[in-house]
């Protein structure tokens, strides 16, 4: 379990990063926020998922499996639709060329990875055993 932990937690922290990264893009393409604006929401984009990071090493994995799970269903559906199914200047294959188009493109998809990878996280965080039950079991057996 200890490994899948230290995954999430990496991923958790990538993502961070990319958000901040493709925020910072967006910012520079004329999108709706400025690029001061970019950190602050990068940084409330992030305080569920690094809350739930938290909680996952403090022994509430279940509850951090669930936060994270919902956390990042939610932009993998807004962003993949945004991103990549409907039209419009930011819809990756649709983009004006630009100086800003390929550093734009590899962080939407590397958020989408990313998304689709803590995922899969969460839902192994789930599906584990708790760690009383696993103890319970050593112990009884």
């Amino acid at each position: 379990m200890r490994k899948l932990y230290v995954y999430a937690t990496l991923l958790v922290l990538g993502h961070a990063a990319i958000v901040f990264w493709h925020l910072q893009v967006l910012a520079r393409l004329n999108s709706a926020i400025r690029p001061e604006q970019a950190l602050l929401f990068a940084s409330l984009a992030n305080v569920i998922p690094l809350i739930a990071v938290i909680l996952l090493w403090t022994g509430f994995h279940k509850t951090a499996g669930g936060l994270l799970l919902v956390f990042f269903v939610v932009p993998l559906v807004i962003g993949g639709y945004q991103h990549f199914l409907k039209s419009g200047h930011d819809n990756v294959f649709q983009m004006a060329r630009g100086e800003l188009t390929l550093p734009f493109q590899v962080s939407a998809v590397l958020l989408v990875v990313f998304e689709i990878l803590v995922c899969w996280a969460s839902i192994r965080i789930l599906r584990a055993p708790s760690p009383l039950v696993e103890n319970r079991q050593v112990n009884i057996g």
